[in-house]
């Protein structure tokens, strides 16, 4: 279990507002309202998913920190929460598979995005939203949770599409800043 996420559960919110890191605004966006059922990996305390089922979508958060995931029973009840860590088999199909700010925290990348990806209703997406390990703000980031004991796995965009790629998805790269990028791969079968 993460040192990182257990013991940091409580003040995580207040730390990703306070250091800018918390804006899920564009994946709203591209997820749009509706009814779609969502899985959104590494969740953790709800905060996206919460604003997901307001918008009319299931959530399932799949997450290993269960204090953090305490907190987004806390906030949504609604949201449906598996403490496992990736990959394993997921047994249902969704119409989006969500990593926000957690694939650098998944060893086996490709072996999680092969599942998702064939874990992927018809259309659906995988979208993916993470700190690009050539800018110099990330290396802080990465920094930092390394010193809290944490295992990363840097995850480069160019490599990432190639991935999705390799999976039968269409790809998409989105530049937010020199930090953030978000990698969007649509199943069309």
């Amino acid at each position: 279990m993460s040192y990182l996420f257990r013991y940091y559960a409580k003040v995580y919110d207040r730390f990703m507002s306070r250091f800018h890191l918390d804006d899920d605004s564009i994946i709203l966006d591209i997820i749009g309202i509706g009814n779609k059922k969502i899985a959104d990996i590494g969740g953790g305390t709800g905060r996206t998913g919460d604003k997901l089922i307001k918008k009319g979508h299931s959530v399932t958060i799949i997450d290993p920190s269960r204090s953090m995931t305490i907190r987004a029973k806390k906030r949504n009840k609604k949201i449906r929460v598996i403490n496992r860590s990736m990959p394993f088999d997921m047994k249902e199909e969704y119409d989006v598979i969500l990593f926000r700010d957690c694939l650098h925290h998944i060893r086996k990348q490709r072996e999680t995005l092969e599942l998702c990806s064939n874990k992927l209703r018809k259309d659906g997406l995988i979208i993916i939203a993470d700190f690009s390990p050539e800018s110099i703000k990330s290396k802080i980031i990465f920094c930092f949770e390394r010193l809290c004991f944490e295992k990363i796995y840097e995850v480069d965009e160019k490599k990432l599409l190639k991935l999705l790629q390799s999976f039968d998805l269409n790809t998409k790269l989105i530049r937010i800043n020199h930090r953030d990028f978000i990698v969007i791969g649509r199943k069309n079968r």
